[in-house]
């Protein structure tokens, strides 16, 4: 039987990602493992090219608050299975399946949990984010349907 000890989750903020969490809380919590939930959250280019206006800080800050604010919810789910969870927060400029690539190859991640967006009707979009990361990751991955 496989071991998995360190878990990561993409999360996007969708109910899909949070059934991943689920899931990898039942999971971490009968072997257990612990969770890093992984939020990715663009940086916005500014309103204006060569500067950042007040309100591009605002509408920045209100970003990242609204994705740490999910923590207590992550931490809620967890709880419920037995788990340990933790969050990182990665603002980023471009498309978040490279950011996931990297911190499960230098983390010593066992297994990513996620799933396609149903929001999206699993549009090819989504299917080769998740598809990039599959083919990439020198771990297990798990697919919630």
């Amino acid at each position: 039987m496989t071991d998995f000890k360190h878990i990561l989750v993409p999360y996007d903020g969708s109910k899909n990602g949070l059934d991943s969490i689920k899931a990898a809380s039942k999971i971490a919590g009968n072997l257990g493992g612990k969770i890093t939930v992984l939020q990715c959250v663009e940086k916005k280019l500014p309103k204006f090219v060569f500067f950042k206006t007040k309100q591009d800080r605002v509408d920045a800050a209100k970003d990242v608050n609204s994705a740490e604010n999910k923590t207590s919810k992550f931490r809620n789910i967890a709880k419920k299975y037995g788990a340990n969870v933790t969050t990182k927060l990665k603002k980023i400029d471009d498309d978040p399946h490279q950011h996931i690539i990297d911190y499960a190859n230098n983390s010593d991640v066992d297994l990513v949990v996620m799933s396609p967006s149903k929001e999206i009707n699993t549009t090819e979009i989504h299917q080769s984010v998740v598809d990039k990361i599959s083919k990439n990751i020198n771990c297990s991955m798990l697919r919630v349907q």
